[in-house]
């Protein structure tokens, strides 16, 4: 319903209250029965469709540090952000790599687990690709290329969409007074 709307609104998904207030009505209008559970599901989770595309704030911060410019002595969390940066520009179109799950809903088992098998295929492929990419970033760098496990570049795919970066100062941390 999304693109039906957008295509009768100039491409445009809701924006200002009003609309979004006029598309949850759109949803309730094709509601045969009042008690359809993934009409009440899709309105009560509309909001997802009016959330802006793309990589949050934070991210997006993490993305523009300087240390995603990696060298022989990076970390490997900033390796790993070097590849996710790679990604996003590229085979991602502006989207981190998607974490495979999908939150429960009213289905029947046969849609649900169709529907599990496609984010599980992409979430799949997407890691193969940051898992290569890691590997490139590594050889590049002059780093064994199998170095970063891949349980770990699959945890960190996983949690991209949710990454922040927690900077302290040196003479802030422990010394043992």
């Amino acid at each position: 319903m999304a693109h039906e709307w957008a295509k009768g609104h100039g491409g445009v998904l809701p924006s200002t209250r009003e609309e979004k207030r006029q598309f949850k009505e759109l949803l309730k209008s094709r509601m045969i029965a009042m008690d359809e559970d993934n009409y009440k599901e899709a309105i009560d989770a509309s909001f997802k469709v009016f959330a802006p595309r793309g990589i949050n704030a934070d991210l997006q911060k993490i993305i523009n540090d300087s240390c995603t410019e990696v060298g022989s002595n990076s970390s490997d969390f900033w390796v790993m952000m070097a590849a996710l940066k790679e990604f996003i520009v590229n085979e991602g179109c502006g989207e981190a790599p998607l974490e495979g799950s999908i939150p429960d809903m009213t289905s029947s088992t046969e849609h649900y687990i169709n529907l599990q098998k496609i984010y599980q295929a992409k979430s799949e492929a997407d890691f193969l690709v940051m898992e290569q990419r890691v590997e490139n970033i590594l050889k590049k760098i002059g780093r064994d290329p199998n170095s970063i496990s891949k349980a770990t570049i699959k945890s960190f795919c996983k949690n991209a969409r949710k990454l922040k970066v927690c900077a302290f100062n040196c003479s802030f941390s422990y010394c043992g007074l």
